[in-house]
């Protein structure tokens, strides 16, 4: 009986065994995948679409020593390029535009390459064919069919020459940089676009620097950059319906944008200008806001004046567009977690650390290479420049303040606070003697322009009448000032940069900057905007005891900084912004008085002294006078570009449905408001056109030029408490009065140029009855007796003499 009922429940136990591992064998087991660390599909990438790539550098080490291409925050040229793969990369390609030659994949050109694995994966399988749930990577299929990638973005290859800090001086041979280091720092890929970032390190030659003065260590010549490289998808950053504006010479000589020129191929495969489109840059009008972040260090509370004072200006900004007519509206808000060098972002970047080579702003845009349209921009503050200049221009004022106090008028002592690191620096500016060879064709033209005037103005045997000069004068005039327009401004603005940069890489560190600020939107450090209220508000902070800057205590420099760093902030960031809209440079601002702000204008803004320019594009020669707004040009320039509306003479408006030509054309009696313009390129061929001078006439500019140099002389020859002060300087020095002198000169050689083509005597009554023709002159007798005065001036000799003996 026993051992029936131990039978049954052995059996009654295997049952249950049984049926419970019957039902076991029934259960999902779960499936064991392959650890993957930064595998994409390919489908993350559209190899079919087009991206606008844009390579810009990010930060960068403290460079105060003189290796001004490590300048922080530049941007590159953009372009639109299409991903591919390859068997070992994924390739970046800059397009072929023409069809016709989009077969010949050899004329796409490799901008970067990053290294890949493409994997895929699959179940692996039993030996009956059946999934065994643990994954397995598949190397059956070809490389081309494999759905996924890993990059290997430590081994980014950037083949592509760029106008990035350092890299630059590779398009022309400059061994002046060696890159010592390179790695790879981050990268995002998400839905429409990519950005990488990577940290390069670069010893740059002791040839290199701009001052061997500032060499402490053979430290300060190695240079780190962060470069990002920013992929966006087209259509996912243009506007489908922006329409393109054609930007011929005649209103790239009425006022001035940068531009985008789209060139193709003729039938025949020859270049001509007919297959040459040029694209005014502007955002597009119908947009509404464009938003602007700002890097997070405005949060920091020592700078909280700096982004109120950020805020003035975006909201002056916006006042003048309201002027204008114009919707748009620029927003600005907190930028944490933006990415300064992603294209789809607009950052206001505030860079504490001091930058070799002196800017104090930089205002980049990034456009579509085929319409012009602005997608993103950014303006790049350069506070640690601030900082330095500061005070040089602070014992300026205060030398002033002090000489004229007495007068009980401080304003007027202010107002003569002119001497200034400005003009010296500007002047250490000077393009080298290679530059300036590059840039002499620029003469010719000129003289060109002047002979086709003479002989239109030429009466029989030669002899020029009173009254055909009187005619042609005004032509003559504008013709020097705008010579570009007819005849080398046809060499557009990024070919003029390619042959100012060529140049430059060969000539002075300074000069590169120089030559980077005519089309990269700088802004220079010396620029620095004081008004009667600093003056004041220095001598009540200090409580009158106006010490020199090395005389005061740490809390009064800071009080100094608080006071006049939110000043120096506003015109220059309104200044930068100004670039962002698409405006370039206007120093015909300080000669256009007729569109000057009047008193009245002035006193609504809150302006109490004199304002002598009419666009904030300009450089002022003075800190005192700067515009603190808009200018009346400016408005009316981009009311010209985002409304296409110009003002007529009778102050009535009038629509430019395709370019001022075609107005011109159908209404022959049509006549435009004028505006003063003149730009980079114009400079040094006219001596009306000029950055930091002043004045309405030739007369005016070129006294203030020698005004200038007289009040300079102790700025240039005496230590000031400069670090290093010795003969190591002299080249620099040289070079300075060198451009001083060539400025100057400049007077007497428009002189003879127009006695020579127009075969003007020097005893021609012309030259006393033509308004325009005695400016000249007399601004040529100017420029001579200051020239005679400098040979008068007798050297300085030391003579070493015995006590017993003197």
């Amino acid at each position: 009986m026993k051992k029936r009922t131990l039978k049954k429940m052995t059996m009654g136990l295997g049952l249950v065994a049984g049926v419970s591992l019957m039902s076991a064998c029934t259960k999902t087991v779960p499936y064991d995948p392959v650890y993957k660390e930064k595998v994409h599909a390919k489908s993350e990438i559209d190899t079919g679409a087009e991206y606008l790539y844009v390579a810009s550098s990010d930060a960068s080490s403290r460079d105060d020593m003189g290796t001004s291409d490590a300048t922080p925050y530049m941007q590159g040229q953009e372009k639109i390029v299409k991903f591919r793969f390859t068997e070992d990369t994924l390739r970046i390609v800059e397009i072929e535009e023409d069809a016709r030659l989009k077969s010949n994949e050899l004329n796409e050109k490799i901008l970067l390459e990053i290294p890949i694995q493409h994997v895929e994966y699959r179940c692996a399988e039993d030996r009956y064919g059946k999934c065994t749930n643990k994954e397995e990577e598949n190397n059956e299929k070809n490389w081309a069919n494999k759905a996924n990638f890993i990059p290997d973005l430590s081994k980014v290859k950037s083949p592509g020459l760029s106008l990035l800090p350092v890299e630059s001086g590779k398009l022309w041979g400059d061994s002046c940089y060696r890159e010592t280091s390179s790695r790879f720092l981050d990268y995002k890929l998400e839905k429409g676009a990519l950005n990488i970032q990577v940290e390069k390190t670069f010893t740059a030659s002791i040839d290199c620097l701009s001052s061997l003065n500032g060499l402490q260590s053979l430290s300060d010549l190695q240079s780190r950059i962060v470069y990002h490289y920013s992929f966006t998808k087209l259509n996912g950053i243009t506007s489908k319906d922006y329409k393109t504006v054609s930007y011929p010479r005649k209103d790239e000589g009425t006022f001035g944008f940068f531009s985008t020129e789209y060139r193709k191929y003729d039938v025949d495969f020859t270049r001509t200008e007919k297959m040459r489109q040029d694209f005014m840059n502007r955002w597009n009008p119908d947009r509404k806001e464009v938003v602007y972040y700002m890097t997070e260090n405005f949060n920091k509370p020592e700078f909280a004046a700096i982004k109120k004072a950020s805020e003035t200006a975006f909201a002056r900004v916006n006042q003048g567009l309201k002027d204008a007519g114009i919707d748009l509206r620029l927003t600005l808000k907190d930028g944490s977690g933006k990415a300064s060098g992603d294209a789809r972002n607009s950052m206001l970047i505030m860079v504490e650390d001091p930058v070799a080579g002196g800017p104090l702003g930089y205002g980049p845009s990034v456009a579509n290479p085929r319409t012009g349209e602005i997608v993103s921009a950014r303006v790049v503050m350069y506070y640690g420049n601030m900082l330095q200049g500061l005070s040089m221009t602070y014992d300026e004022l205060v030398k002033e303040m002090k000489r004229e106090k007495k007068n009980g008028d401080l304003f007027k002592a202010s107002a003569a606070a002119d001497g200034k690191k400005a003009s010296a620096s500007m002047n250490g500016r000077v393009l080298s003697d290679e530059l300036k060879n590059e840039m002499s064709m620029r003469n010719s033209i000129t003289s060109r322009l002047a002979a086709k005037l003479a002989r239109d103005a030429s009466q029989s045997y030669g002899k020029i009448r009173h009254e055909s000069l009187q005619k042609g004068s005004k032509n003559l005039s504008s013709a020097t000032t705008r010579w570009t327009t007819d005849n080398f401004a046809r060499m557009s603005e990024k070919q003029f940069m390619k042959l100012t940069m060529q140049s430059a890489a060969k000539s002075e560190p300074e000069d590169r900057i120089a030559a980077m600020s005519s089309g990269h939107c700088m802004y220079p450090s010396e620029l620095f905007p004081f008004d009667e209220a600093i003056a004041k508000g220095l001598d009540s902070k200090l409580s009158g005891d106006l010490k020199p800057w090395e005389d005061l205590s740490d809390a009064e420099k800071n009080e100094v900084i608080a006071l006049v760093g939110p000043e120096i902030w506003i015109p220059t960031l309104i200044h930068e912004i100004g670039h962002n809209l698409g405006l370039r440079h206007n120093f015909g601002g300080s000669e256009d008085k007729d569109n000057f702000y009047s008193a009245a204008e002035l006193a609504k803004m809150n302006v109490k002294h004199k304002v002598p320019y009419s666009s904030v594009m300009d450089y002022g020669q003075r800190e005192l006078n700067l515009l603190p707004t808009l200018g009346k040009y400016d408005i009316a320039a981009l009311k010209f570009g985002y409304l296409r509306q110009v003002e007529k003479a009778d102050g009535k408006f009038v629509e430019v449905k395709t370019t001022i030509k075609d107005l011109e054309k159908a209404d022959a009696n049509l006549k435009l408001k004028d505006y003063q313009y003149c730009s980079d390129e114009h400079v040094e061929v006219n001596p009306n056109c000029k950055r930091f001078d002043e004045g309405t006439t030739r007369t005016e500019i070129v006294t203030s030029l020698i005004e200038q140099y007289e009040k300079f002389y102790n700025l240039r020859n005496l230590r000031r408490g400069r670090e290093n002060f010795t003969q190591m300087t002299d080249r620099g020095y040289m070079g300075r009065i060198r451009s001083t002198f060539g400025y100057i000169r400049a007077f007497m050689e428009n002189y003879e140029m127009i006695k020579a083509r127009f075969k003007v005597a020097d005893n021609d009554e012309a030259w006393t009855q033509v308004e325009w023709l005695k400016d000249v002159k007399n601004a040529a007798l100017i420029s001579g007796r200051f020239f005679v005065k400098v040979l008068k001036t007798p050297d300085l000799h030391c003579a070493i003499a015995r006590r017993s003996e003197p």
